[in-house]
């Protein structure tokens, strides 16, 4: 994994994390981050001072490995060029940050991605916030709170402050602006937005979590030779075609159903009926 830290023993420092406590008072101080308490946590318990994007990716992975029956050997490398979420070009190399940037301008973005990806590009839909948002504003107007309640990683009273400062907000820019504060980040919110705008539920997301299962995408002919070979090892149901059963209210696929429609509705592309991995 790229990180701008190679040299770091990541399994070692997941080692000594595996034993920190991530709950209690050292995250109850209301006008942090839960990010930054998370960081402070992470510099007590092993020193960690860098707070770097990739960085604190790689060690999220180190310490997933660190949890694995048979730990894979980890091995970092250092990222050159642009930063992590950094709009810009060096050198030809670009973050995907500035790749939906391009898009959304409708600037062409070949000198940025893979030759065979430009018309890939160019064919494509983007979709932002300013398609989504008047179906978030919707939500916020008509849901009761108590419905908002329920939804996924609603805490704390958002729920008060996401349906006071909606109205006055006429894009998604300046809704964050008006319910941002310290304790949230702007992902953060993003987040429990596009959660109001599904009305994804904590149960439901429960009830997902509890029926993992591997959706193929797509698969080169190798890769289709490799499945036929795993797949009746599996720990978890392997999807290649998806039937109505799965998208059915109480179906496999209910939820990532629900967010396809709402795709659908928007662009006037089918996400599931008709379609088969790419091959």
């Amino acid at each position: 994994f790229g990180t701008e830290h190679p040299e770091v023993a990541y399994a070692d420092l997941a080692k000594k994390l595996a034993t920190a406590a991530l709950t209690g008072d050292g995250f109850r101080d209301y006008t942090q981050t839960y990010a930054t308490q998370l960081n402070a946590v992470y510099a007590k318990a092993a020193g960690i001072t860098q707070t770097d994007p990739n960085f604190m990716l790689g060690l999220s992975y180190a310490k997933a490995n660190l949890a694995l029956k048979r730990p894979m050997t980890l091995l970092p490398f250092a990222r050159r060029g642009i930063n992590h979420d950094e709009v810009g070009i060096q050198a030809n190399i670009a973050s995907a940050s500035t790749v939906r940037e391009y898009l959304r301008a409708d600037q062409s973005v070949e000198a940025i991605v893979p030759t065979e990806l430009v018309d890939f590009y160019a064919k494509q839909q983007q979709y932002s916030w300013a398609q989504f948002f008047p179906w978030l504003k919707y939500r916020l107007q008509t849901a009761e709170l108590n419905e908002l309640r329920l939804v996924a990683t609603m805490a704390e009273g958002l729920e008060y402050r996401f349906t006071q400062k909606i109205d006055d907000a006429q894009d998604m820019t300046a809704f964050l602006k008006q319910v941002k504060s310290k304790r949230y980040t702007y992902a953060r919110l993003r987040r429990l937005a596009l959660a109001i705008t599904l009305n994804m539920t904590a149960m439901a997301v429960n009830q997902a979590r509890q029926h993992p299962l591997l959706h193929v995408l797509g698969f080169t002919p190798t890769g289709r030779q490799y499945l036929n070979i795993v797949k009746h090892d599996l720990d978890w149901p392997l999807l290649t075609k998806v039937s109505a059963d799965m998208l059915a209210p109480d179906g496999v696929l209910a939820m990532t159903h629900r967010a396809d429609r709402l795709i659908t509705t928007i662009g006037g592309v089918e996400q599931n009926y008709g379609r088969r991995p790419l091959m």
